[in-house]
C-alpha cells in the first residue's frame, strides 16, 4: 500500500464497514515503522483489497483486512492474508493474531485456512452493531503453504 492508494483503500473501507477507519487511520498506520500493508489490484489496477499487519517481538497482528464485494471468494483475501503472514514471518514474528466477527463466517473460514484457530472471545467488541469478537491465533512456525 502507497499514499496514491489511500482515497481508494479508504472508500472501500467506508462501504464495508459500519465503523470505518478514516484517511488518516491508514495514513498514520503506513508511518508506522512495524505496520506493513498490501494492496490486492484487479486488472485495471484499481485497489480491489487491502491487508494491514504490525510485528512486535515475535508477535503479528492482522490489524484490517478487506475486500470490494465485487471481489470476494474470489481469492484475493486469500492472497492478501497469505502476503501479510509471509511478511510477518521474515520479520521475525512466531505466532499472528486477529479479532473478527463472531458472525462473520467466511471470514473465519478465511482464517482457519491460513491455520488461524479461535483461542477467545472478546464480548461487545464491535459496536453498531454491537457483537461479540472471536480471538483467532496462528501458529506461523509452520508455514500453511496457501499465499
Amino acid at each position: 500500500m502507497e499514499k496514491h492508494d489511500l482515497d481508494r483503500v479508504a472508500e472501500l473501507e467506508r462501504e464495508l464497514y459500519p465503523n470505518p477507519w478514516r484517511r488518516e487511520h491508514f495514513a498514520e498506520f503506513l508511518a508506522l515503522p512495524p505496520g506493513f500493508a498490501w494492496v490486492g489490484l484487479d486488472p485495471a489496477g484499481e485497489v480491489v483489497g487491502y491487508a494491514l499487519a504490525w510485528v512486535a517481538a515475535d508477535e503479528s497482528e492482522i490489524a484490517n483486512l478487506a475486500v470490494a464485494r465485487s471481489w470476494q471468494r474470489r481469492g484475493v483475501g486469500s492472497r492478501l492474508l497469505g502476503a501479510a503472514l509471509h511478511e510477518a514471518r521474515s520479520r521475525g514474528a512466531r505466532r499472528a493474531w486477529l479479532e473478527v466477527r463472531a458472525s462473520n463466517a467466511a471470514a473465519q473460514g478465511l482464517y482457519a485456512g491460513h491455520g488461524f484457530h479461535v483461542v477467545g472471545r472478546r464480548k461487545s467488541y464491535y459496536l453498531s452493531p454491537r457483537e461479540d469478537a472471536l480471538v483467532m491465533s496462528a501458529d506461523l512456525e509452520e508455514e500453511s503453504g496457501v499465499l
